[in-house]
C-alpha cells in the first residue's frame, strides 16, 4: 500500500501509481496541482475525509486548471472518496495515453463517492465514470464548465446530490454547454437530486439507457429531462419547474 497524508502537497508534475497496489490517502490531506498536473492510477484510491478534516485537490493558481484524478483499469477493487472536495481541474487531459474527460475520472474501476464537492471544472465533465459501477451520494457539484456528471456505460446509484450553475461554459476556450447529468448506455438509478440552473438538460439520457428517475427536483434547465437516442426511461415523482 502506498499512503499520502496527512498534510500539504504541491503536485508539480503527473504521478503515476503502478497496479497492484492501493493508494490511501488520509484525512486532512490537501494536494495542490500545478496547471495541467495530474495523478493517474492502475489501483484503487482509498480517500475517506471526515466533515472536521476533509481531503483536497486543489489548484495552485486561481487562474490556472490542474489536470485530473484517473483511475483506469482497477475493476472490481472499488476506489472510495468521502468528504473530498474537487476544484479547478481540467478534463480532456491526456496521460500516458488515457483520455480522462472528468476532473476525477474512473474507466473500469467501481468507485463509491459520498459528501463531496465537485466545483469550477474547466471542460468537459466533472465527473466522469466509463464501464464502471459504483455510486454518488450527498454530494454538490457547483459551478462546472460542462457536464456535472457523465457516465458512459456503467450502472451507478446517483441518490441525494445537489446540483447548481452547471453546464454554461463558463471558461474561455472550453465552451461546452453541459448537462448536470448525462447518461449513455447503461441503467442507472438516479434519486432524489435537486438540480438548479444549468445550460442544456438537468438529465440527458442517451444511447440505448433505460435509468429509473424517482422524486428529482430540477429547476431552470434549457430542458428538464431528455430521453433520446433509442433510449427509454422509468419516471416517478419528480418535479420539473420553469425549464425553458
Amino acid at each position: 500500500k502506498l499512503v499520502l497524508g496527512p498534510g500539504s502537497y504541491v503536485f508539480d508534475n503527473d504521478v503515476i501509481i503502478p497496479k497492484n497496489t492501493t493508494l490511501i490517502i488520509q484525512p486532512g490531506t490537501h494536494s495542490v496541482f500545478i496547471r495541467g498536473v495530474s495523478l493517474v492510477s492502475y489501483s484503487p484510491i482509498i480517500a475517506t475525509g471526515t466533515k472536521e478534516n476533509p481531503i483536497t485537490f486543489m489548484r495552485a493558481n486561481s487562474k490556472d486548471h490542474w489536470g485530473v484524478v484517473g483511475i483506469a483499469g482497477a475493476g472490481a477493487r472499488e476506489s472510495y472518496f468521502s468528504y473530498a472536495t474537487f476544484d479547478g481541474g481540467s478534463s480532456s487531459a491526456e496521460t500516458n495515453g488515457i483520455v480522462f474527460s472528468g476532473m476525477l475520472s474512473a474507466h473500469m474501476s467501481d468507485i463509491k463517492i459520498t459528501n463531496s464537492k465537485f466545483t469550477n471544472d474547466g471542460d468537459d465533465d466533472a465527473l466522469n465514470i466509463k464501464y464502471s459501477k459504483g455510486s454518488v451520494a450527498y454530494s454538490l457539484f457547483a459551478n462546472n464548465n460542462g457536464d456535472a456528471i457523465d457516465i458512459d456505460a456503467g450502472d451507478v446509484l446517483i441518490d441525494s446530490n445537489t446540483f447548481t450553475n452547471n453546464g454554461y461554459g463558463i471558461v474561455p476556450g472550453h465552451n461546452t454547454i453541459g448537462d448536470s447529468i448525462d447518461v449513455s448506455f447503461n441503467h442507472s438509478v438516479i434519486e432524489n437530486n435537486i438540480i438548479t440552473n444549468c445550460g442544456d438538460k438537468g438529465i440527458s439520457v442517451g444511447e440505448n439507457s433505460s435509468p429509473q428517475m424517482l422524486h428529482n427536483i430540477i429547476v431552470h434547465c434549457d430542458y428538464g429531462i431528455a430521453v433520446k437516442d433509442n433510449s427509454s426511461a422509468y419516471l416517478k415523482g419528480d418535479i420539473l419547474l420553469n425549464n425553458k
